[in-house]
C-alpha cells in the first residue's frame, strides 16, 4: 500500500462551505477533499490544471481532527480591486487552534506521472508522485506555501509514522475519521445532530452525530466542483464512536492502526 501520513496544524483556519455568500463565510470543521488534494499538489509544486489531473478522483484521502475546533466569527475590511470605491465589512467564520491527522492514499494514482525531483530539492531526476510526495514529507519540505484553508492562516506539518492493516476479521473499533455517510448500511444506527445547552453532558445511551451534506470532493480544470458527498462523525470533542465492521459498506476502503493499545478504524473517501 502507498499511504502517508501527516498532521497538520494552524492557529487559525477556515474552509468556506460551497453555500456561503458575502454577508457571512461559514466554513467546514475540517478540511474537505478538494482542500487536501490541492496541499499535496502544492508541496509537489504542482499547477492547479496539474493537481486535477494527476490527483483529483484517484488519491484517496482519510481525516481525522485532533479535537473539536473552536468556531469563531470575524470581520474584515474588504475592498474590490477593480472598483476602489466600493468597500465592505466581511463577516467570516474562523476555526481556532486547528489541528487533523491526514492519511493519504496513493495506489490508484498512476505511475505515469512523474514530477521533477531537482525543482523540489529532494533528488535528482524524475520522480513519481508517490515517492517524490513521500520524500518531500520526510524533509518537511513544500515547492509552494502551505495554508489552513486561506492564505493568511499559514500551516506546520509533520509526516506520522503509522502502519494501516485491513480490519483482519475485527468485528468492532473505535473510529476517530470521518464516515462517508453511504459507508455504513441501513442497520447503521445513528441520530441527527441531537444539540444540548451549554455545558451539558451527554444522557447515558445517547449518542449524538452530525451529517455534514455537499463536501466536495472533485474538482475541474475551470474550479467547479464535480461531485459532492455526505459525511458523518460523531459530536463529542475526541470525535470517537465505536464502528461495528460488519455493518459497513465493503465498497469503501477501511483501514485500522494500533495506538496505545487501542485499534482504530480510519475510512477513506
Amino acid at each position: 500500500m502507498k499511504i502517508v501520513c501527516v498532521e497538520i496544524t494552524s492557529t487559525f483556519g477556515s474552509f468556506t462551505t460551497s453555500d456561503s455568500n458575502a454577508g457571512l463565510f461559514f466554513t467546514h470543521k475540517f478540511p474537505t477533499k478538494t482542500a487536501v488534494t490541492g496541499m499535496v499538489g502544492a508541496i509537489l509544486g504542482l499547477s492547479f490544471e496539474e493537481t486535477v489531473e494527476y490527483l483529483m478522483g484517484d488519491l484517496k484521502v482519510a481525516v481525522e481532527p485532533n479535537g473539536l475546533p473552536e468556531v469563531v466569527k470575524h470581520k474584515f475590511f474588504n475592498h474590490h480591486r477593480w472598483d476602489r470605491d466600493r468597500t465592505a465589512n466581511i463577516a467570516q467564520e474562523m476555526l481556532v487552534d486547528p489541528s487533523y491527522r491526514i492519511f493519504l492514499k496513493f495506489d490508484e494514482v498512476t505511475d505515469e506521472k512523474i514530477v521533477d525531483a531537482t525543482k523540489l530539492g529532494i533528488g535528482e531526476g524524475k520522480f513519481e508522485i508517490y515517492t517524490a510526495f513521500k520524500k518531500s514529507v520526510e524533509e518537511s519540505r513544500s515547492y509552494y506555501p502551505l495554508y489552513m484553508g486561506r492564505n493568511n492562516f499559514p500551516l506546520e506539518y509533520s509526516k506520522r509514522d503509522i502502519t494501516l492493516e485491513g480490519p483482519n476479521g475485527t468485528d468492532e473499533a473505535l473510529c476517530e475519521s470521518l464516515v462517508p455517510f453511504k459507508a455504513v448500511n441501513e442497520n447503521f444506527s445513528f441520530s441527527y445532530d441531537i444539540r444540548f445547552k451549554e455545558g451539558k453532558k451527554l444522557p447515558m445511551g445517547v449518542t449524538g452525530y452530525q451529517i455534514f451534506k455537499n463536501i466536495p470532493v472533485d474538482e475541474s480544470v475551470k474550479r467547479q466542483y464535480k461531485e459532492t458527498i455526505d459525511l458523518l462523525y460523531k459530536k463529542n470533542e475526541k470525535f470517537q464512536q465505536r464502528i461495528d465492521l460488519t455493518s459497513v459498506n465493503p465498497d469503501y476502503e477501511t483501514f485500522i492502526y494500533e495506538e496505545n493499545g487501542t485499534e482504530i478504524v480510519v475510512f477513506f473517501f
